[in-house]
């Protein structure tokens, strides 16, 4: 099972929601959002390897044969998030919120998070990449994680027509990501230029100053730049599929 977070965050007292893509710091941000809201916020919370970075609030209930559920899982995207609501109507003067990062970059990040995950001591070590392996090794350690068919989480996938479970982290990657980008955000904080977004949309939501902490930086064992990791076979799948994404930010390969 691929690890997964659980988080978004909606806020009643300032009046806008904050949609968490896959690895654009999004943890990050929600965290520090986290701190201006009060006891009738939603926060999905971070949980990564079984801990807890921060925990969630306002998002379990208890279902009409005594199951303990949640209201929203991990990556909730705008549509399905609105797809779900019955009163849309109660979020109409909600500022919306997301994050947007480089796909290239991007995917290496979710590279080394699954790695990092990877309970297996032994695959662990083998898929790790190090500075000093030569390129076509690293291009191949990465494109086994990224191409591999893995299992995720369900209640997900199955929204963007995967039954089963099961893909590749470039596809599930590509599947979220790529529904973050829509008509309802006001606002996209930028990875590239998270600090000066960030205090922009903290501007926009009349928050104040906020300190922006950092999560998940220890997970690299490589200091490599991401356009290491890039066959051209690899660095051409990104392209191709993550069209949206970057024709709509302008994204190219070195930038």
């Amino acid at each position: 099972m691929a690890p997964h977070n659980l988080e978004m965050l909606i806020c009643p007292k300032n009046k806008f929601i904050f949609f968490k893509p896959v690895k654009c710091a999004g943890t990050s941000i929600e965290f520090a959002f986290s701190k201006c809201t009060d006891e009738n916020a939603l926060i999905t919370g971070s949980t990564v390897g079984g801990k807890i970075e921060y925990p969630s609030r306002n998002n379990l209930f208890i279902d009409e044969f005594g199951n303990n559920k949640i209201r929203f899982h991990t990556h909730t995207w705008p549509e399905l998030f609105f797809s779900r609501i019955l009163n849309k109507e109660m979020y109409s003067g909600y500022k919306i919120i997301t994050a947007v990062r480089n796909p290239w970059e991007t995917l290496v990040s979710y590279y080394w998070y699954l790695v990092s995950n990877q309970k297996d001591d032994a695959k662990r070590e083998y898929l790790t990449i190090r500075n000093y392996d030569p390129a076509k090794e690293i291009q191949d350690k990465f494109k086994n994680v990224c191409l591999t068919p893995g299992l995720f989480p369900i209640e997900i996938v199955s929204e963007i027509g995967c039954l089963n479970g099961q893909m590749s982290s470039l596809e599930y990657l590509l599947e979220t990501n790529s529904r973050f980008v829509d008509e309802k955000i006001d606002f996209y904080i930028k990875y590239e230029k998270l600090e000066k977004d960030f205090k922009e949309a903290c501007a926009i939501l009349d928050l104040g100053e906020i300190n922006l902490p950092r999560f998940k930086t220890k997970q690299r064992a490589s200091s490599l730049h991401y356009s290491e990791y890039y066959s051209d076979e690899m660095k051409n799948l990104v392209q191709n599929n993550f069209s949206k994404i970057i024709n709509t930010f302008e994204y190219d390969f070195k930038n």
